[in-house]
């Protein structure tokens, strides 16, 4: 009687499940680890809030006095540094979109500071600029763990910064 060579049925179905129980591990850490890398790139894309806290307040600081800019109906829309070394420096809120630029060259030379402001609250009077921003920003996920669909976040979260400032006049003015 001659000997056959070769897998059994049983053996080639167990082999097949473990490779695919193989497979679907390797296809959910590559769809963990893309989820992490776009929300790393789009994190990165976003203006950071310390950049622009430290661009307003170096503003209004280098600045003689702050003024907040108010549509007919009294909302703030925008910020005017005067006195400035260079310029009264001008922010103001537009489409969602927070701009600076000069008063003298005017908004066509204006530079993006930071996009998805849903609002934008300034308060002047006396020796201080108060201003409060409000916006959203694309939600990361906080745990490298798998998580279930009850561990799912929202794409966006709230975001608040408030800022108040004393502006010193270019450095000339004293400070407290």
């Amino acid at each position: 009687m001659r000997r056959e060579r070769g897998f059994t049925l049983i053996e080639s179905l167990v082999a097949l499940a473990i490779f695919l129980f193989g497979l679907a591990l390797a296809a959910q850490l590559l769809l963990e680890t893309s989820r992490r890398m776009r929300d790393v790139y789009a994190g990165e894309l976003e203006t950071p809030l310390l950049s622009v806290r430290a661009r307003l307040r170096a503003d209004l600081e280098a600045a003689r006095a702050g003024r907040c800019v108010r549509d007919p109906d009294g909302t703030a829309i925008g910020l005017r540094a005067l006195g400035h070394p260079t310029g009264t420096v001008v922010y103001q809120l537009e489409n969602r979109v927070l701009w600076r630029f000069l008063e003298e060259t005017g908004p066509a030379a204006r530079s993006r500071v930071l996009a998805g402001v849903l609002a934008f609250t300034c308060a002047d009077g006396g020796d201080l600029v108060g201003i409060e921003l409000r916006g959203r920003r694309r939600a990361l996920g906080r745990t490298p763990l798998v998580t279930g669909p009850e561990g799912l976040r929202p794409a966006f979260e709230p975001w608040i910064e408030t800022l108040w400032v004393a502006p010193r006049g270019a450095g000339r003015a004293v400070g407290w």
